[in-house]
């Protein structure tokens, strides 16, 4: 593979008869690269080529922390580019190293962090963004993203964790940044990022994640939208999700087996194997509450008293109980004889869970001590491992497949 340079000129001399020679000029077929205008420096010590883009910086501002749980052995520029990928480039200026499956805006993100100065207004919003609900837009989400996933993958471990507090913050506020179309890529980005988080951060992004991939989040797309079921379709066929995120990967299958045997989808884009799995699952998964893999009895009305009143005190227990049954309460039985009936019931979850964390955080929540929070975090744990049973259930099918 030839190693991308940019575009440069030298001098050939030749003869043009027994008294003189000509000069002319051959230039390289190689392609020329624009320079970043910010982060190409003259100071730097290494150039990197990110999609399309070259920047100069000094290596050391990329080096990982030092710190018993961090690995040791790789180079800034391998972590970057992979740890087990090989490097492409010496990072000359006519030799930069190619960093792939790296944005430029990522990047910028990143060196914006690292080499921003107070009193820049751009590097400023960067603490004050977070803390402003009002400024919680698709832009700022991603900024904060793309500063947390590459300081995680340099290894850079303050960096990361002060990424994930703000995007604590944007998690807390409000569902209207979930709201928006988010790519494959960015959501898979946002599960690496959980994946080496604490509990509170991998639980409140696997929340997130679920209501993104809704079908109900943005009006204009439902259940059949192309747009929709092809993200899915890149989730699950991209072996990086499993590998990356079992929680993510379990709700993907979900949606992607609800689909059922009649789509195009499955017939068109998936692999043998891959549709081998999805029919076996449909055929085993009729009447969910009866398949031994999935423990769906937190869903169920119960016999006698719901598991959930247990957490709820004398104020709020009847408000808690008809909050639950006009949210989760809907998914029903569970025991449908129609062949993915109660898969596509277990779709609806992120609604309801939106609809009932709505009403704990409500004004009409009638106890102080907000026992509504309790059981909405029960649910979310419940919830997860769900997605984590459905992941199972799909590496115990492809195995048999």
């Amino acid at each position: 593979m030839m190693r991308p340079h940019n575009r440069r000129g030298y001098r050939a001399i030749q003869p043009y008869s027994t008294n003189f020679s000509r000069v002319f000029a051959i230039e390289d077929t190689f392609p020329t690269y624009p320079r970043d205008p910010k982060y190409y420096l003259n100071s730097g010590n290494v150039v990197l080529l990110i999609e399309g883009v070259l920047f100069k910086i000094d290596v050391s501002i990329l080096k990982a922390e030092i710190g018993p749980s961090w690995f040791y052995g790789f180079s800034p520029v391998q972590l970057l580019v992979g740890r087990n990928k090989q490097i492409f480039g010496t990072g000359g200026s006519f030799d930069p190293v190619v960093i792939p499956e790296i944005k430029a805006q990522q990047f910028r993100h990143l060196l914006l962090a690292l080499l921003g100065r107070p009193g820049d207004p751009e590097y400023m919003e960067l603490f004050t963004d977070a803390k402003d609900c009002l400024r919680h837009t698709r832009e700022t989400f991603l900024k904060y993203l793309d500063i947390g996933y590459l300081a995680s993958r340099l290894q850079m471990k303050r960096l990361a964790n002060w990424a994930r507090e703000q995007l604590l913050l944007i998690f807390n506020s409000t569902s209207r940044v979930a709201e928006n179309i988010w790519g494959a890529d960015t959501l898979l980005q946002l599960a690496t990022l959980a994946a080496s988080a604490n509990e509170e951060f991998r639980s409140k992004a696997h929340i997130f994640l679920r209501y993104s991939l809704s079908p109900w989040t943005v009006p204009s797309i439902n259940i059949c939208s192309e747009f929709l079921v092809d993200r899915y379709i890149v989730l699950f066929k991209d072996p990086a999700v499993l590998e990356t995120s079992k929680e993510l990967f379990g709700w993907v299958f979900l949606f992607v087996l609800s689909l059922g045997h009649g789509s195009i989808k499955w017939k068109e884009q998936l692999t043998l194997k891959g549709r081998t799995v999805l029919y076996a699952a449909e055929l085993e998964m009729t009447s969910i509450r009866n398949y031994q893999g999935l423990d769906v009895a937190w869903l169920l009305p119960p016999d006698t008293t719901a598991w959930y009143l247990d957490m709820c005190c004398d104020s709020c227990w009847e408000h808690c109980e008809s909050t639950w049954d006009s949210s989760f309460g809907q998914v029903g039985l569970l025991d449908s004889p129609v062949p993915l009936g109660d898969i596509r019931m277990l779709l609806l979850l992120p609604r309801f869970r939106q609809a009932f964390a709505k009403a704990v955080r409500s004004s009409k929540w009638p106890c102080k001590a907000r026992c509504g929070e309790t059981v909405l975090a029960s649910t979310d744990r419940k919830f997860t491992q769900l997605c984590l049973d459905m992941s199972v259930v799909y590496e115990d099918l492809l195995e048999n497949a």
